[in-house]
């Protein structure tokens, strides 16, 4: 039923709409392009079905913000039993999809800040239940279609219902034979190739096979798309099978009776059903409107198949394994919390025998800003206690990754405040080496950021020194200096030794010298005394010559300086060793 909207609460929707009018503006005029439509607009269903009809609008490239509309149906052939604006392209609405079967219309409002742009967006969707046969028809009596050039210009053109054929559902029961009494009861009908009556098959020729009682004089058969036709192909001879072939798509029955002396048995039906060709049409859309950010974006299928119909999609995204789904009416399909970037999905459309046809779609999960780390130890003293400080997305969940060098990393999982700051300690202390850290945030949803930059730091013994992004221990520093020293010191002490040998060895030397010295001086002394006295004696006997005195003078002069020369300098060279 339509609900009655009180004034004050439709001045106040009323308000919302026209903020949403305005949300966007552009200076370019938009163009009369946009139309709304029924899809699908043709249908043959069968009374007491229900069947679903989505609303549509294409935009004709004009940007949109909102959409209104009154849809009628005849209440006589047709009942509204449910409307939902699930995967909509809207998120604001005035008036929600609304319906009243006792008028026979159904209402619409709705509008999105962001804008639409698109030839096949979803405004909400209608499923109607079949009443009576005939020709049902499916219009627009109003709707408005508003571009977001923000004057609210209404760019609606055309506008397109739908038409719908219900067709009576066959009620009659199966006329009742009455047999004469002993004839043959009704075949057992069975086919190797078609074995279950449920099931769809693809191949187009049936084998049918059945036991014939020794009594049977007559076969009759006829195969039809009626469920309780009396066959009517005599044969003299009593056949026991029977094998159709190329036959027609479609859902068929062999009818199989028997007849002896006391006449026509009973009617065996065999139902079987061929497929042979893939679905008519396979399409994939997004549903644009929602969040981009949204990790479980939306995607609609629409497949169309006139003879066993859809009965599952296998969905393959990106290089993951394939999987099955089944499609709950609606059509839409929502994967599973996504990581951010370019995916690829591939999705077959599956009939009931097996027959299919594909379609693929590339979209993007964008991603959500990167946390950021603003406080980390450069270095970590062994038996350290590791704190972490960043900021991320509020209220989100951040995924800290710890890598040891040459080891597997490992993950632990803080919560951000109201800020979005958040504080990491680390119970286990961690053991001595170099580490990698970098953090991911995942909000409510799901949707997950990009890797923060990968911060590394050291953990190592006390008594290092940081030297860029290198830890140098500064006793391998300090250990190869003092074994120099102690090399320098041995090296002077063995220098001394050799000093204090060579100056033994010199003193030595020279003591002999020195005696040795002595012993010729004197041996020379006497010498020259000897000369001396007999330059003296020969001065008693003559005078001597001036030469010869003054020789005698110089040689006794001389020697003595000469000795006291040499006993100076092996003095000296005592001294010095």
């Amino acid at each position: 039923m339509i609900q009655k909207h009180k004034p004050h609460i439709l001045l106040i929707k009323v308000t919302i709409l026209a903020l949403v009018f305005a949300s966007t503006f552009s200076v370019a005029s938009a163009q009369s392009t946009g139309s709304m439509t029924l899809s699908p607009g043709t249908g043959v269903h069968t009374t007491g079905d229900f069947f679903t009809v989505r609303v549509l609008a294409n935009t004709g490239g004009n940007a949109i913000n909102a959409a209104e509309g009154l849809i009628s149906f005849n209440n006589q052939e047709l009942q509204v039993t449910s409307v939902s604006n699930a995967g909509s392209i809207f998120n604001l609405w005035v008036t929600e999809p609304e319906f009243s079967n006792t008028q026979g219309t159904i209402t619409f409002a709705g509008g999105s800040p962001k804008g639409y742009t698109g030839s096949n967006g979803q405004i909400f969707s209608i499923t109607f239940r079949a009443l009576t046969e005939g020709i049902s028809n499916v219009t627009f009596t109003s709707g408005v279609m508003s571009a977001a050039d923000g004057r609210g210009t209404n760019i609606l053109s055309s506008m397109g219902g739908g038409k719908y054929t219900i067709a009576a559902r066959d009620t009659t029961p199966p006329p009742e034979i009455v047999t004469p009494p002993n004839t043959p009861a009704a075949p057992n009908v069975t086919s190797p190739t078609h074995p279950d009556s449920g099931k769809w098959y693809t191949a187009k020729d049936i084998e049918f096979e059945w036991d014939v009682p020794s009594d049977v004089t007559n076969v009759r058969l006829t195969a039809d798309q009626r469920s309780s036709t009396i066959p009517s192909v005599f044969y003299d001879t009593p056949i026991s099978g029977r094998t159709l072939e190329d036959f027609d798509e479609g859902a068929w029955y062999l009818h199989v009776q028997f007849r002896n002396e006391n006449g026509w048995g009973r009617v065996a039906h065999f139902g079987f059903n061929i497929d042979a060709t893939e679905p008519e049409s396979f399409t994939i859309t997004e549903i644009t409107g929602a969040d981009p950010d949204d990790p479980r974006q939306s995607f609609l299928f629409e497949a169309v198949d006139n003879e066993s119909g859809v009965e599952d999609y296998e969905i393959t995204i990106g290089a993951g394994e394939p999987f099955m789904w089944k499609d709950d009416g609606t059509g839409i399909f929502k994967p599973d919390v996504l990581e951010p970037g370019t995916h690829t999905m591939l999705v077959r459309a599956i009939d009931k025998a097996g027959n299919s046809i594909a379609d693929s779609i590339t979209f993007v999960v964008a991603s959500l800003d990167a946390p950021v780390i603003t406080d980390y130890p450069e270095v970590l003293n062994s038996g350290g206690i590791l704190v972490i400080r960043g900021v991320a997305i509020p209220d989100s969940d951040v995924t800290i990754y710890l890598k040891q060098k040459g080891e597997e990393e490992q993950t632990f999982t803080v919560t951000t405040d109201e800020g979005g700051a958040f504080t990491f300690i680390m119970d286990e202390k961690p053991e001595d080496g170099l580490y990698s850290l970098w953090a991911i945030a995942t909000d409510k949803r799901g949707a997950s950021s990009n890797p923060s930059e990968t911060i590394t730091f050291g953990v190592q013994p006390g008594g290092f020194l940081k030297i860029g992004s290198l830890a140098i221990n500064y006793l391998s520093i300090i250990i190869p200096l003092i074994a120099l020293l102690v090399f320098a010191v041995l090296m002077l002490l063995y220098g001394i030794r050799k000093v204090r040998e060579y100056r033994a060895v010199i003193r030595k030397e020279a003591t002999e010298a020195e005696e040795v010295l002595h012993e010729s001086f004197t041996k020379l002394h006497f010498e020259v005394q000897k000369h001396v006295k007999k330059l003296e004696s020969a001065r008693k006997r003559r005078a001597l010559t001036r030469e010869e005195d003054k020789m005698v003078k110089d040689l006794s002069a001389n020697l003595e300086e000469a000795e006291k020369v040499v006993s100076k300098e092996i003095r000296d060279i005592k001294r010095v060793s």
